[in-house]
């Protein structure tokens, strides 16, 4: 098989993937704030070496939207990349076996899968693999590598030795323009002081805020109303 058939192939198995990435999870879409460090860090190419990266922050930081994010710049620059997201049921480390043939691995919640001597194994096997290939490997979890408890020295090693970034919480004004921009993204306004009442009431979580966001817009389509307290009140019983 030639470099370019085998490059098809990937692409299929990528769009085949029970768990496809998110087209609106992209770099450019993320709300940047105080990480742009590692915004940078992830739309970097890989210059044909190997590169580890560990993104720590708290549950609804961005860390699966970044993730993803950095398989949506992968893919831009011609290359394949494969997206493991932290829920996955029946998930067994046998789903690792072929992405070593991917230029970019990103595997969520990492710390879910260590402690388990086959995932841990598996991890290690995918690492060593990237490695000889000069590819990318991104991790994130809601702690640093060496606040976890990882049984295979190897593993352990390695993962101790990569790039850790931290993800900054974004403040209540970066909440309100993304908020803004997802209504915008689909003809929608919030009025009046709408998205201030709602900020008030709901945890600052990106990915609670989403939830929500994805309620009000189904209401307001199929009610035909604009997102107003009145709404917000109604759907989110806030």
């Amino acid at each position: 098989m030639n470099g370019s058939q085998q490059s098809a192939d990937l692409r299929k198995r990528q769009l085949g993937l029970k768990f496809p990435i998110l087209p609106r999870c992209t770099l450019a879409s993320f709300e940047v704030g105080p990480n742009a460090e590692v915004v940078a860090a992830l739309a970097a190419p890989g210059d044909d070496r190997f590169r580890a990266l560990w993104l720590v922050g708290e549950p609804g930081a961005g860390k699966s939207h970044l993730l993803q994010g950095a398989c949506h710049a992968a893919m831009a620059r011609g290359a394949v990349a494969a997206y493991l997201p932290a829920a996955l049921p029946d998930a067994a480390p046998a789903m690792l076996e072929g992405l070593e043939a991917y230029r970019l691995v990103a595997i969520d919640d990492v710390e879910r899968r260590l402690g388990d001597a086959e995932w841990e194994n598996a991890l290690m096997a995918l690492y060593q693999q990237l490695y000889q290939r000069s590819a990318t490997l991104v991790l994130a979890g809601s702690v640093a590598p060496f606040d976890l408890a990882i049984n295979l020295a190897d593993l352990a090693s390695r993962l101790r030795s990569v790039e850790v970034h931290r993800l900054a919480p974004l403040d209540d004004d970066s909440r309100e323009r993304v908020m803004r921009r997802w209504a915008a993204s689909r003809g929608l306004t919030f009025g009046g002081d709408a998205l201030p009442f709602l900020l008030r009431r709901l945890p600052r979580r990106m990915d609670v805020l989403w939830a929500a966001f994805e309620r009000l817009d189904a209401a307001a389509l199929a009610q035909q109303r604009r997102l107003t307290i009145p709404l917000v009140k109604e759907i989110l019983e806030l």
